[in-house]
């Protein structure tokens, strides 16, 4: 009888170091599952990064590729005022990723970022530095559609920068023309009368529109600021004129608006002549 109890005493120690070795081999393989899927797909890691002035990008790989498919990645773009971020697909047949996977070209208004991937297209964005907006360029680098090396390449990256150059120049006159027309009708205000702030200043809407800064006033009560701004009217369609809106503001010490615009007017510039027309209303 006491033999038969060690037995069952024997077998019950068996059963139960069974079940912890059997839970202990059960728990590490789903700390390998999970160990697995984090690095597959949450794991953040620090490609590279690059600065110009204020202006800051951080290259970053998303989990991992293991060898082999496109590479999930993030672009961070901050200044000073803004950070905003982009998740992106390399087509890099998973190529490890390095500084050599993107390339960064800053200009006045916004940065050139170009993803630098193993297939026929490398992917390129305007990111603007007023508000981090990414906007895609169609207009993609093209290869040979085959396992081949890419035909030219050096010449077509070389003439892609050449029209990104060009359309820089174009926008950059543009945008001079645009100020001087802003400077034009500052100076017409001022002689009806208005009150302004000299000299005057410019700035960009979170939809990337430049605009002026004619006027800016503290309240000392309440810590806010009156300003009054002019910006072109881009729905409005006249081959020999282009019109202006002239708002006024309430905006806190950070910036933000308080409350809704109130148009002061409405003025038509003439192309060919330059003449400034007060068109006397107040509404749409």
């Amino acid at each position: 009888m006491k033999k038969f109890k060690n037995f069952i005493s024997s077998l019950t120690i068996f059963k139960s170091t069974t079940s912890r070795i059997i839970g202990f081999i059960f728990l590490t393989f789903l700390i390998i599952i999970f160990l697995f899927l984090y690095l597959a797909i949450y794991q953040i890691t620090n490609i590279d990064e690059k600065h110009y002035k204020e202006n800051s990008f951080y290259f970053q790989e998303i989990g991992t590729s293991f060898g082999f498919g496109p590479a999930s990645i993030k672009i961070v773009y901050e200044n000073k005022k803004i950070k905003t971020k982009k998740n992106l697909i390399i087509d890099n047949d998973g190529a490890r990723l390095s500084e050599d996977s993107w390339e960064i070209i800053w200009n006045k208004e916004y940065a050139l970022l170009t993803l630098k991937g193993d297939y026929p297209t490398y992917d390129k964005f305007k990111v603007y530095y007023k508000n981090g907006k990414f906007e895609e360029i169609r207009d993609k680098v093209k290869y040979k559609d085959n396992d081949k090396d890419p035909v030219d390449t050096e010449k077509q990256e070389n003439a892609y920068l050449e029209r990104i150059n060009q359309e820089n120049k174009k926008i950059e006159k543009e945008q001079e023309e645009l100020k001087n027309q802003y400077r034009n009708l500052s100076a017409f205000l001022k002689e009806e009368g208005e009150r302004l702030t000299e000299p005057i200043s410019f700035d960009y809407t979170s939809k990337g529109q430049l605009y002026a800064l004619v006027y800016k006033e503290k309240d000392n009560s309440t810590k806010n600021f009156i300003i009054k701004t002019i910006i072109f009217n881009e729905s409005f369609f006249d081959d020999n004129k282009i019109e202006f809106v002239y708002y006024k503001s309430k905006i806190d010490e950070n910036g933000a608006k308080l409350g809704d615009d109130e148009i002061l007017g409405f003025y038509r510039i003439d192309k060919f002549t330059e003449k400034i027309t007060n068109e006397n209303r107040k509404n749409w």
